[in-house]
């Protein structure tokens, strides 16, 4: 405080010495200075009275703003927690989805299981002996293996054989397991059947029995695998992936697979395998007509097929897939016999790998016909061949492999021919590969014989042997075909 009086002193002294300043004006202007100095201190302690106020304000702010971002990191872990357990319900939630699914699945099992078991039960065939089903729209599963029969005389009936066998012993020409006439909508399927006895049949289904499936079946030991429709036929059969092995003998005729006067059937993907017979004839699938029909239609499918290794002794036949009619007004049509292998096949007697009689607008396509062999002297050897009658017309005969036909012992008469075409009527011949025969008089070599109406355009033939590898007055049109 003196320091600052001094000072004004200092300042004001020589002010008042040049102004002649009164005395009393002096004090009044120190009186005045004082005052205001006296304020001065009074505002300077108010500033720092509120200085103080301020920082105090200020820490304050500070330890709220600690104390928040305190907060805000527990409100931030616990986020952390709640995003982590929200992890782990999203998991949990996804283990519950999938264990629904599954046991939804199960469920659908066991409702289809259960289906299964109302379907079947008090229709279980158990025990030997001759069993007949006759509960239309029955479901009947074999139970164990057993010897005997069984006949399915009802509409509607599947039975499932359940991949076991049945052995049947009978002497008489019936089915092992048999469709009786007029039973329609039969499904059989899925086992094995043994004949031990003669003339039986494995699986017969009888006329007017339309719209039976044989699928998935093992026929061995009897004189007929598979036989359908009988005398008055029956339409609409369909037979899938059964194999026909170890036929018996005859002094008739042994069938693979045999459909009589039946329409718009189907024979797909099935075999006929390891035959060693002393039969007139070997008939591997035939597809017949009769006068017993009253309708022709043909429409007939035989596809995917497999005949192999057939040994006919005793002077037998073959004819591996025959297409044959008998009717005498009525001629079926429109069949078709495609990616079928002949491969295998030894006869004393005439072999043919397909015979066509009677059939028209039969297409006969992308098949391979290898390796026939006929034994003995005097018999030929056809891969295919179109009988001898001029109904068997408007034929088409495309893109066939065949190859290997030999004729051992052979004598100058022997024919030993790919294709041969003598009905006298248009068929189509076109786009065959037909190679490597065998024969001791290679003028019997031929790949096509034809007649004056059979057109042959661009086929090829290698080694066959004769010299007139197309023979016989080939007709209207014979053109871009290979000879080598």
């Amino acid at each position: 405080m003196n320091k600052k009086i001094f000072l004004l002193a200092f300042i004001l002294v020589p002010s008042m010495i040049f102004a002649r300043v009164s005395k009393k004006d002096l004090c009044n202007k120190i009186c005045c200075v004082q005052a205001t100095a006296n304020y001065l201190c009074q505002y300077t302690s108010s500033l720092n009275v509120s200085i103080i106020g301020l920082q105090n304000d200020v820490y304050t702010l500070d330890s709220r703003v600690d104390i928040l971002e305190s907060e805000m990191d527990d409100v931030e872990s616990r986020l952390d927690v709640l995003e982590s357990e929200m992890d782990v319900v999203e998991t949990r939630l996804d283990v519950l989805e999938s264990a629904t699914t599954t046991l939804e699945s199960r469920v659908d099992v066991l409702e289809s299981r259960v289906d299964d078991l109302d379907a079947t039960v008090g229709m279980q065939i158990i025990g030997d002996g001759t069993h007949t089903l006759d509960q239309a729209d029955g479901y009947y599963i074999v139970q164990d293996n057993f010897t005997g029969r069984i006949i399915i005389d009802a509409n509607n009936i599947t039975l499932d054989l359940n991949n076991r066998k049945i052995t049947s012993s009978t002497t008489s020409a019936v089915g092992v397991v048999q469709v009786n006439d007029s039973i329609t909508g039969s499904l059989i399927q899925n086992g094995i059947i043994i004949g031990t006895g003669t003339q039986n049949t494995g699986v017969y289904v009888g006329e007017g029995a339309d719209d039976a499936i044989i699928s998935n079946v093992y026929v061995s030991g009897c004189l007929k695998g598979i036989e359908c429709g009988s005398s008055t036929g029956a339409d609409n059969i369909l037979i899938d992936n059964c194999t026909i092995t170890a036929c018996q003998t005859s002094s008739s005729n042994t069938y693979g697979i045999y459909l009589l006067n039946c329409n718009n059937s189907i024979v797909k993907n099935c075999q006929i395998t390891e035959h060693n017979t002393a039969s007139a004839i070997f008939r591997g699938i035939t597809i017949g007509y009769d006068n017993n029909a009253s309708t022709v239609d043909g429409e007939i499918e035989v596809t995917n097929c497999i005949i192999k290794d057939v040994t006919i002794t005793s002077g037998g036949a073959c004819r591996s897939i025959e297409f044959e009619n008998a009717h005498s007004s009525l001629y079926p049509q429109n069949s078709t016999i495609d990616n079928c292998i002949i491969s295998s096949i030894n006869s004393e007697g005439n072999m043919y790998g397909f015979f066509i009689n009677k059939h028209q607008k039969t297409r006969i396509s992308d098949n391979e016909i290898k390796n026939l062999t006929v034994t003995t002297t005097n018999n030929d050897v056809w891969g295919i061949s179109l009988a001898n009658s001029p109904i068997t017309s408007g034929n088409f005969i495309h893109n066939n492999c065949i190859t290997g036909l030999i004729v051992v012992n052979d004598a100058n008469n022997n024919e030993n021919t790919g294709i041969r075409d003598v009905t006298g009527a248009v068929n189509y011949v076109t786009g065959n590969t037909i190679s490597n025969f065998t024969t001791a008089f290679p003028s019997n070599g031929r790949a096509i014989t034809g007649t004056a109406s059979t057109i042959s355009i661009g086929n090829t033939t290698i080694g066959v042997g004769g010299a007139n590898s197309i023979l016989g007055g080939q007709g209207t049109e014979l053109t871009g075909n290979i000879y080598a």
